[in-house]
């Protein structure tokens, strides 16, 4: 067995039977599955982010404070923010990206004309899934499109 369930056994102080052994092996071989499998998780969320950082890398963005804040605090909501606004919209192409902190980026579009062609996009887009329907609060697919739209008064 587990030299770690003869330590274990010993610690607790329970006598030394076959199945209290083949329980503690047991158990011990379930939580090791479990940390193994919250390990791949871990992994599999870390290399997800990795691969939307190369795909967003494309995009133009202003510099950065540092790693951690990202463009936080960049513009103030004061004139001389709004001016540096006018300044970055100016320098960078018509759309670009914004990152709130480390992980949650921000794609701006300015220009009016991209802001119309994704608008009036014709397609429909269904987005479900159990992630996503647990995050919308109900199971419904999120629908994007031009036919998905619904009238205010409903």
């Amino acid at each position: 067995m587990l030299p770690l369930t003869d330590l274990l056994l010993e610690k607790l102080a329970v006598e030394k039977t076959w199945f209290r052994t083949m329980v503690i092996s047991s158990l011990l071989l379930c939580l090791l599955a479990l940390l193994i499998q919250q390990c791949l998780k871990v992994f599999d969320i870390c290399y997800r982010y990795y691969v939307n950082c190369q795909r967003l890398r494309s995009f133009p963005q202003p510099p950065r404070f540092n790693w951690l804040v990202g463009h936080l605090g960049m513009i103030t909501p004061t004139e001389e923010g709004m001016a540096k606004l006018v300044q970055i919209v100016s320098a960078l192409s018509p759309t670009f990206i914004v990152w709130m902190g480390p992980f949650l980026p921000v794609f701006s579009l300015v220009h009016p004309d991209y802001i119309k062609q994704v608008l009036t996009a014709s397609g429909t887009v269904v987005v479900s899934g159990e992630e996503t329907g647990n995050r919308l609060g109900g199971g419904f697919p999120q629908l994007i499109g031009k036919d998905s739209v619904e009238p205010c008064g409903h």
